[in-house]
C-alpha cells in the first residue's frame, strides 16, 4: 500500500477550539466589550475567568453562539402595564 492510498478520517468539528477575549465575541454579538465583560461578571454568558486577584476571562464562540440559539425559558415575554389602573386589557 503506498502513501497515496492512506486516507485519514478528518473530524466533523475541531478537536480544539482556542479561547478569544472579549474584543472577538463583542464583535460577534455586536456589543461592547464592557458589555461583554458585564455579562460575563454576571454570569449571564458562558465565560472562563483566568487568574483570582484580576480576573481576565476568556470565551469559545461556539458556546456563545449555542447560548444565544437556544430558546429562553426565563424571558417568555416582555408585558406593558396598563396605562391606566383599573382597566382591563383588550382581548
Amino acid at each position: 500500500m503506498n502513501q497515496s492510498q492512506l486516507t485519514f478520517a478528518q473530524p466533523a468539528v475541531p478537536m480544539f477550539e482556542p479561547f478569544v477575549d472579549e474584543e472577538v465575541i463583542a464583535q460577534f454579538l455586536h456589543l461592547e466589550s464592557r458589555r461583554i465583560l458585564q455579562m460575563a461578571r454576571k454570569n449571564e454568558i458562558p465565560a472562563h475567568p483566568i487568574g483570582n486577584i484580576r480576573r481576565t476571562w476568556r470565551f469559545r464562540v461556539s458556546e456563545i453562539e449555542a447560548h444565544f440559539s437556544e430558546p429562553s425559558t426565563k424571558h417568555a415575554g416582555a408585558r406593558i402595564r396598563l396605562a391606566v389602573p383599573g382597566t382591563q386589557e383588550r382581548q
